[in-house]
């Protein structure tokens, strides 16, 4: 089982996955830049920690997904460097969990909408409880 992780490591398909975490990091980081610099409460705020809570978790699955995958493939290096960039950028997603974004109160907005959708509570008739 290992071994088939070694060759997957230096697969073409690993390569491409690589390059695509990279281009999402790179995503990553610049919308840090644009949280940071915009004014709280605006809609370029609003979106850009949308996005950054989208990716965030996602990046550093596929970070530590490497990582392992380095690991396996005997490339301690490259894993130290995958793992740390995960840790960073799970570090920054839980700084801006709490901020306003699509995300915030999306759960109570899926219940309600699921409460919407049925009639209406049902009352029993008297004497069905026992």
């Amino acid at each position: 089982m290992l071994e088939f992780w070694a060759r997957f490591g230096n697969s073409p398909l690993f390569t491409g996955i690589t390059w695509a975490m990279v281009l999402s990091y790179l995503v990553y980081f610049m919308l840090m830049f644009t949280y940071r610099m915009s004014v709280r409460g605006t809609r370029r705020s609003y979106m850009a920690a949308s996005m950054l809570n989208a990716l965030g978790p996602s990046l550093t699955a596929g970070y530590l997904f490497a990582a392992a995958v380095n690991i396996a493939a005997g490339m301690l290096v490259i894993s130290l460097l995958d793992a740390l960039i995960a840790f960073f950028v799970l570090r920054y997603w839980l700084t801006i969990k709490d901020e306003n974004n699509w995300w915030k109160g999306r759960g109570t907005n899926v219940r309600r909408w699921i409460r919407s959708l049925s009639p209406g509570t049902k009352t029993a008739p008297a004497g069905a409880a026992g």
